[in-house]
């Protein structure tokens, strides 16, 4: 045991234990102080410790993104075209009297669809930011590179 576990112990036992139980509180303390002081001392390394931020992938670069808009430019215009051809008829049911109709669970199902397509095409780390409706959508459907930092 060491010099730490025996003042511990000493101190654990004087503030605790009958005068009569000393010895045996003493001895049961003994058993067990070491790996308790142990234990302590790994919590508050743990507690003093900085947390660990989990790196991830860096954001894509500008030049990145702008290659990426280049490359997926006709899918993503079609993509945007098919979005476009689906809000007409979303708009136009979603004042229906019944929501629930089932003409206009379709005209929604549509345009979420088209909406989530787009989505897909455009992930969040190529937006640089931009939420994807309407920002997104239009810069990568133009491409132009001062639209890339």
């Amino acid at each position: 045991m060491s010099v730490e576990g025996l003042r511990a112990c000493q101190e654990e036992v004087d503030a605790t234990a009958a005068p009569k139980g000393r010895e045996a509180a003493l001895e049961r303390c003994f058993l067990t102080i070491d790996q308790r002081l142990a234990q302590l001392k790994r919590e508050q390394q743990q507690r003093q410790a900085p947390p660990e931020v989990p790196q991830g992938p860096a954001p894509p670069t500008a030049e990145e993104r702008y290659v990426f808009c280049l490359f997926h430019q006709q899918e993503l215009q079609e993509a945007e075209r098919q979005r476009q051809r689906a809000l007409a008829p979303w708009l136009l049911r979603s004042g229906a009297p019944d929501p629930m109709a089932p003409e206009v669970a379709a005209a929604r199902q549509a345009y979420e669809q088209a909406l989530a397509e787009l989505d897909r095409l455009i992930p969040e780390p190529m937006r640089g930011g931009l939420p994807l409706e309407p920002d997104a959508i239009r810069v990568f459907s133009r491409c132009d590179r001062a639209d890339f930092g």
